[in-house]
């Protein structure tokens, strides 16, 4: 299957997994079936409805959690794939607007594209939206299509699944929970550990070797947003550690 035909069926698929909601409506209070259980209840929704679909699409995770609409904006500023003056059926697309017109300081709106018109203007499924009809509900706690206008757009992006490419090492570093708070020097070596695989999943990243500064946590935190949780700023935490450990295999977690 040549390249072009691939990614014409991914964004068929993408399509077709967004439509499949339309017409949901979620709970008060912002409780939807999108919001990955508890951890992301009462918060903003529109960016998970996104994750949903692209994971569904894919048949694994997006390269990029949409949880935080910024984190994944900026994810796909920094590898320069943000469309700005194009915009295609199977895009997800930025809006210049937050969510909720009462909040306009929230993180920017999110749909996807399925119809584009000659125009320019164009249709999308969007979720923690209401249905745009001006004698309907106003409420903006479902899924629906909505028209949309060039100027609405902030960015848009073409994800793709997310790729693990572990090593398989022979003798994986072994890390605890419990190291990060041990002695000096188990910590400096458990933080560089870490700082090995976050520097193999992104060259970008410079570090002061073992120490658990600023620079560290920086980037301990946007690797841990791009991966789904929202609030980190740079926390140790399991689940961030066993999927850094998983897509890098330079490194295994353990029990503490």
């Amino acid at each position: 299957m040549n390249r072009n035909r691939r990614r014409r069926e991914t964004r068929e698929r993408i399509i077709e997994e967004a439509k499949r909601h339309v017409g949901y409506r979620a709970q008060p209070e912002r409780r939807s079936a999108f919001t990955d259980g508890t951890r992301h209840t009462g918060k903003a929704w529109n960016g998970l409805f996104i994750q949903r679909v692209l994971r569904d699409a894919f048949g694994t995770e997006p390269e990029v959690s949409f949880a935080s609409t910024v984190t994944a904006l900026g994810f796909y500023m920094r590898t320069n794939r943000v469309y700005t003056r194009t915009v295609r059926p199977g895009d997800v697309v930025f809006f210049n607007f937050a969510t909720d017109p009462t909040r306009w300081y929230e993180q920017p709106h999110v749909g996807v594209v399925i119809e584009v018109r000659p125009n320019g203007s164009f249709r999308t499924v969007e979720g923690e939206t209401g249905p745009g009809v001006p004698q309907g509900s106003q409420l903006i706690d479902g899924v629906f299509i909505r028209d949309r206008q060039p100027s609405d757009i902030l960015g848009t992006v073409r994800p793709e699944a997310r790729t693990v490419n572990a090593a398989s090492a022979k003798d994986p570093t072994k890390l605890r929970l419990s190291y990060f708070e041990s002695n000096g020097k188990t910590v400096a070596r458990a933080v560089e550990t870490v700082q090995l695989a976050l520097h193999k999943m992104n060259g970008a990243f410079t570090f002061n070797r073992g120490k658990r500064d600023g620079v560290f946590k920086s980037a301990l935190g946007l690797y841990s947003r791009e991966s789904g949780t929202v609030e980190s700023r740079g926390e140790i935490s399991p689940a961030v550690l066993k999927r850094l450990a998983d897509e890098t295999g330079t490194f295994e977690v353990e029990p503490s």
